[in-house]
């Protein structure tokens, strides 16, 4: 089971994307929110738009309107993306632009996008009984 120290007392998960260019993995560090979203919620992620060109599977070109600190309609696309050690897989990323000040204060604590509700709605997550970590599992 994947676990991590919590960032900043946030819950967070790293993730694996696919390069659009030249299919080489890279990582991002991903707060955790089950506030993101729901579970029917069209996307899975939030990401800055730089990081959605770059991991870009294919552009569905429809927009999602998010409230709290990110108000506002922002663009989806499809990247190819998921758990480190588990296969990655298509997963909807909401692109937020680069500059957003409220996207640069999670990235203050170290962050580099969200992992929404949709998203972890697919996984057992907590502490497992281990302070101060966050982990999370597939469901069976």
């Amino acid at each position: 089971m994947p676990r991590w120290r919590l960032m900043a007392g946030r819950p967070v998960v790293e993730l694996e994307f696919a390069r659009r260019a030249d299919g080489e993995r890279v990582l991002r560090r991903m707060v955790a929110d089950t506030g993101a979203g729901r579970t029917l919620s069209p996307f899975h992620l939030i990401l800055k738009q730089s990081d959605v060109r770059e991991f870009l599977l294919f552009n569905d070109r429809f927009s999602v309107r998010l409230g709290g600190a990110l108000m506002g309609t922002h663009p989806c696309s499809w990247v190819v993306g998921g758990v480190r050690g588990l296969p990655l897989g298509p997963l909807v990323a909401v692109a937020v632009p680069d500059g957003d000040p409220a996207f640069r204060r999670i990235q203050k604590d170290g962050a580099e996008g969200i992992a929404g509700m949709r998203f972890l709605d697919g996984f057992s997550y907590g502490n497992f009984g281990f302070q101060g970590e966050f982990g999370i599992e597939p469901l069976s």
